[in-house]
C-alpha cells in the first residue's frame, strides 16, 4: 500500500503575522505555576513546624517568656570619660548557667556581679552612642528572679541561676551523689581527692547517658568553690543567726561537719575541673577568694568567659556595685534600693545573706582546738591544688 503524501499547505504572509500578534490563552499554564507554589509553601511550614517541635523535644528552642514580666536595668551612669578610646563588643551567642554549687560558696554573689556586667555593659554602650554616634543600637538587659540576659547586634547572652545549687532534672543528682560519696570517704576514712573516694559517686555513666539529662555541650556552666571552712562556718550562722564561737566551736567539735564540707568541696571540684570536661562538657569554676582578693581581674575574667568585651570603666563600676559593703548596706534598706536584687529578703535567712565575705575571717571565729580540727579535716580530704589555694599545705 503507497503511502499518502502529506500536502503542503501555502505559505500566506497575512495569514502568519495576524497568528504571531494574536493573544495567547496563558490560563493552563498559570493554573500549573499557582499549584506548584502553593505545594512549595506547605511543605515549607510542614517542614519547619516539625523541625521546631523536634528543637523543643531536644529542649534547644527556648521557653517563650514574657518580657512584661521582666525588669528592664536601665540606671544612668555617671560621667564616662574613657569611653570615646574604647569598642564594646558581644562575641557569640551563648547559654550560661550557675550549677551543681555548694551552699555558702558564693552563688548569690556571683549572680549578681553577672547583673552588674550586664547592666552597664548597656548603660556604657548607650552612653557611646548618645556622646559619641559610636554604636548604631543599644543592648537590651532584661532582669527577672535567678534569670539574666542581654541582647545587642543579634547576638544573646542569658545567665540562668535556676539550678545553681542542684540539678533536680538530672537523675542521678551530682551534688547529692557527691554529699553521699563524701560522706562514706569520711566514714572509711578515705582522702576524698583520690580515686578510691570517687568510686563512691558511682553511675557516672549512668549520668551522663540517662534520659533525664539535660546538660548541653554547647551551653557553659560555672560553679562556685570556697574554703570548706570558710563555708561550713558561713552556713552555720546562716541556718542559725545566734552563734557565737563557743557554740560554733562546740557544734564542729562534736561533729564531722568539718570533714564532710572539705570532702565534698574536693570530690566536686574534682568533678566540675576534671571528669565532667573531659567528657566534653564546659564548666568554669569561680573561686570565692579571687572574687573577693582580686575583685577587677575577677569581673574581667567571668565577663570574658561570657563573650563580653568590657572596659575598665565598666569592671570598676560593676566592682563598686556589687562588693560586700555596698551588698550589705543594700540589704539592710531594701526599702530605698533601688535595684532587684536575687536571694535578698526582709525577713529570714536571705536577710543576713551577706554577713562578713571575709576570706580569713574563720581564723577568728573557732577556737584553737576546733581550728586545729577543721584544718587537719582539709588537709586529709583537700586535693593538692586546693590545699596550695587555701593555704593548708
Amino acid at each position: 500500500m503507497e503511502a499518502v503524501p502529506l500536502k503542503a499547505e501555502e505559505y500566506d504572509p497575512s495569514v502568519a503575522k495576524k497568528q504571531a500578534y494574536a493573544p495567547t490563552d496563558n490560563r493552563g499554564l498559570v493554573k500549573k505555576i499557582l499549584i506548584v507554589l502553593v505545594l512549595f509553601f506547605t511543605g515549607f511550614f510542614i517542614a519547619r513546624t516539625f523541625s521546631n517541635w523536634e528543637a523543643e523535644e531536644e529542649g534547644l528552642v527556648e521557653e517563650n517568656t514574657d518580657e512584661s514580666n521582666f525588669e528592664v536595668l536601665d540606671d544612668a551612669l555617671e560621667s564616662l570619660e574613657d569611653l570615646k578610646d574604647v569598642v564594646l563588643d558581644m562575641k557569640q551567642t551563648i547559654n550560661a548557667r550557675l550549677a551543681m554549687s555548694i551552699q555558702k560558696t558564693g552563688t548569690t554573689a556571683a549572680e549578681w556581679i553577672v547583673q552588674a556586667i550586664f547592666k552597664n555593659f548597656a548603660e556604657e554602650v548607650a552612653e557611646g552612642k548618645k556622646k559619641f554616634n559610636m554604636y548604631p543600637s543599644v543592648p537590651d538587659v532584661v532582669n527577672k528572679d535567678k534569670y539574666h540576659e542581654i541582647r545587642w547586634k543579634g547576638k544573646h547572652v542569658a545567665f540562668d541561676v535556676h539550678g545553681k545549687h542542684d540539678n533536680s532534672k538530672v537523675s542521678p543528682n551530682i551534688p547529692v551523689r557527691v554529699k553521699v560519696a563524701a560522706s562514706q570517704c569520711v566514714k572509711h576514712n578515705i582522702p576524698a581527692y583520690t580515686n578510691e573516694c570517687a568510686k563512691y559517686i558511682g553511675g557516672l555513666r549512668h549520668f551522663t547517658n540517662h534520659s533525664n539529662f539535660r546538660h548541653n555541650k554547647r551551653d557553659k556552666y560555672f560553679t562556685t568553690f570556697r574554703n570548706p571552712i570558710s563555708t561550713i562556718i558561713s552556713w552555720l550562722y546562716y541556718e542559725s543567726p545566734n552563734h557565737n564561737k563557743e557554740t560554733l566551736s562546740q557544734a564542729l567539735l562534736e561533729t564531722d561537719r568539718c570533714a564532710k564540707a572539705a570532702a565534698s568541696m574536693s570530690l566536686l571540684h574534682r568533678m566540675i575541673t576534671e571528669i565532667l570536661p573531659g567528657l566534653g562538657y564546659q564548666f568554669y569554676p569561680l573561686y570565692f577568694d579571687e572574687m573577693r582578693l582580686y575583685p577587677h581581674d575577677f569581673v574581667r575574667k567571668l565577663a570574658a568567659q561570657l563573650d563580653l568585651d568590657v572596659n575598665d570603666n565598666v569592671v570598676r563600676r560593676v566592682v563598686e556595685q556589687t562588693s560586700p559593703e555596698y551588698m550589705k548596706s543594700v540589704q539592710d534598706d531594701l526599702k530605698h534600693s533601688s535595684e532587684r536584687y536575687s536571694g535578698l529578703s526582709r525577713k529570714g535567712k536571705n536577710s543576713r545573706k551577706v554577713r562578713k565575705a571575709d576570706v580569713k575571717g574563720y581564723l577568728n571565729e573557732l577556737t584553737p582546738e576546733a581550728l586545729a580540727k577543721c584544718v587537719a579535716d582539709a588537709k586529709f580530704h583537700l586535693s593538692p591544688v586546693l590545699k596550695e589555694r587555701y593555704g593548708f599545705v
